[in-house]
């Protein structure tokens, strides 16, 4: 991520790049194994579509329910 967001204005989420989603992200979900990675590309989404902030509550609001 470091030398992307350089490259393209120093922005901090992948989904703030003009080019997102792109070559980095083909493929992703489906070969990584990780389990904080499986949906990440669809979290990356669903952070663009309803801002960061509203994102991150969700997140605070899963964390409690858990």
């Amino acid at each position: 991520m470091a030398p992307c967001s350089v490259k393209h204005g120093n922005i901090q989420y992948c989904f703030e790049c003009p080019e997102y989603p792109c070559r980095h992200y083909e493929g992703f979900d489906s070969y990584d194994t990780l389990v904080l990675h499986r949906n990440q590309r669809k979290d990356m989404q669903k952070a663009k579509e309803i801002g960061i902030d509203a994102y991150h509550d969700e997140q605070r609001e899963k964390k409690e329910i858990l």
